[in-house]
């Protein structure tokens, strides 16, 4: 094998440390508003050294023993966004998954180095890429390694973005229709939408379930969403939205996605108003919501906070997927019971 593709090789697991150590600690599982031009598949920092150590070992490795060993085999390719959710890469030690890959590849190159020119010119169908030789195979795996290196920098580069602050501002936030459902609509807050969250958050339930956010005049009402949905929209994508009914355009109730500094992964949070209950509502945006993780933001898992007591909640979250899983103290809060669901 050529040696400038054998020292790439090599120096790729530092490479791959050092950029690594370069994202915030707080931005781990950090997903864009804009996945658009991101040169690498849509995972987020720590799901694209998830990736690259599973890649190395249950992908290049694999397909260059088969064809060292089998004549002309099919190399199939690998679900990325399926393995990263059977394998809960949301939930992965940064410094084991390093260590792991850092190891595999160590063993890849002692595997290469002992190929002789006849095992580097063996033959095999590659899925998505047509005939293919061993040398070949290990080119393609130097690929993907910049690949990864490219897609942790374009994360830099959105994480670093400035944010203008009249688009933080709840009052510059346009009406962006996020979803709809055969009687909803989900749309992102706006600062007119302050006398509704007045209401809502002063609702009784609100306060003994979610808690008191200090939302006493217009003003505060605005900040909330200012400070909350809005600068959540900017910096994740997504956020609690604002749930309107269709055959009247009334505002019902918020559901949406949340990322907490508390929590490792995402959680799906929704409330309505008091009129707008037992209607079937809060499920039918709810379960939009999810599928809207799953299938658009490409989330391996949404969890879920409830309050012990509020018994409609949790009942909610079964019917659309979640499981219980645990209580947990947040720090603040008193205990909580924590859903999930894994997608």
């Amino acid at each position: 094998m050529d040696p400038a593709t054998l020292h790439a090789l090599a120096a790729f697991p530092d490479q791959l440390e050092a950029f690594y150590a370069t994202v915030p600690s707080t931005h781990a599982h950090w997903t864009p508003p804009s996945w658009d031009g991101i040169p690498s598949e849509l995972l987020t920092p720590i799901e694209q050294i998830c990736h690259v150590r599973d890649i190395e070992i249950d992908g290049y490795q694999v397909r260059i023993e088969r064809a060292l060993s089998e004549a002309n085999p099919t190399l199939g390719s690998i679900d990325t966004y399926g393995l990263a959710a059977e394998r809960k890469y949301a939930d992965a030690d940064a410094a084991a998954v390093l260590a792991e890959f850092r190891a595999a590849r160590r063993r890849t190159i002692e595997r290469i180095a002992r190929l002789d020119a006849v095992e580097l010119e063996r033959r095999a169908e590659f899925e998505g890429y047509g005939p293919v030789t061993v040398r070949g195979l290990i080119h393609y795996l130097c690929s993907h390694d910049q690949q990864h290196l490219a897609g942790l920098q374009w994360l830099l580069g959105k994480i670093e973005a400035p944010t203008a602050e009249p688009s933080r501002d709840a009052a510059a936030v346009e009406r962006i229709t996020v979803l709809e459902t055969e009687r909803l609509i989900l749309r992102h807050l706006h600062a007119d939408d302050a006398p509704f969250i007045l209401e809502l958050l002063n609702d009784p339930a609100w306060l003994r379930y979610i808690g008191d956010k200090g939302v006493r005049t217009p003003d505060d009402a605005r900040a909330y969403i200012r400070n909350g949905p809005a600068d959540m929209y900017a910096r994740f994508g997504f956020g609690l939205w604002r749930v309107e009914r269709k055959d009247d355009g009334a505002t019902i109730g918020l559901c949406g996605l949340i990322k907490r500094d508390t929590l490792p992964d995402v959680d799906i949070g929704f409330a309505f108003l008091p009129a707008f209950r037992a209607q079937g509502y809060a499920r039918e945006s709810a379960a939009a919501t999810l599928a809207h993780a799953r299938d658009v933001l490409k989330l391996p898992r949404v969890v879920a906070i409830v309050s012990p007591g509020n018994d409609s909640s949790a009942a909610l979250l079964e019917k659309v997927g979640l499981r219980f899983e645990r209580t947990l103290q947040l720090s603040g809060r008193d205990e909580v019971n924590y859903f999930a669901i894994d997608f």
